[in-house]
């Protein structure tokens, strides 16, 4: 009996370790659903790929311009990014930072800070998307962010 129990008890210890432990040997990778990110209809591809923190989707800034015709620029001196929407709004925020400047006198604190990740800012992609006048929603049973934006 005691043999029993302590089989029983090795394989829920093993069974627990291999799902706190995810590449643990002998234990198979826990994978997450892909995260889609769909601009005006298209799915798009971005590097590095979109990631979730504390419920924002992070996106990378100059792709996510890019796929809606804004310019996104980098200022090395100051370390900061710079969205130009072409409509008279400029948005500047420094990676690492939870504080977004509008027009250099509107400040707005954004709850996920931007992040630099292989060398690429990630930004919250609702949040930027609403700056920006697109509207996003997420969409969980496709576990797709919808952007549409303002043209």
């Amino acid at each position: 009996m005691r043999r029993i129990l302590g089989f029983l008890l090795a394989v829920m210890i093993f069974v627990q370790a291999c799902q706190q432990v995810t590449l643990a040997k002998g234990c198979q990778p826990q994978s997450r659903p892909q995260l889609i990110i769909e601009i005006n209809g298209r799915v798009v591809d971005f590097e590095p790929k979109p990631y979730i923190v504390d419920g924002s989707v992070m996106v990378p800034a100059r792709d996510f311009g890019d796929e809606l015709g804004i310019p996104v620029g980098w200022n090395e001196a100051d370390h900061r990014v710079i969205i130009d929407d072409q409509r008279g709004q400029v948005i500047q925020f420094n990676p690492g930072s939870n504080v977004v400047m509008i027009n250099e006198t509107k400040r707005r604190v954004i709850d996920v800070s931007t992040v630099t990740v292989d060398n690429r800012t990630m930004v919250p992609v609702r949040i930027f998307a609403e700056l920006l006048s697109a509207k996003a929603t997420w969409d969980a049973a496709r576990n797709t962010v919808i952007i549409v934006s303002r043209s």
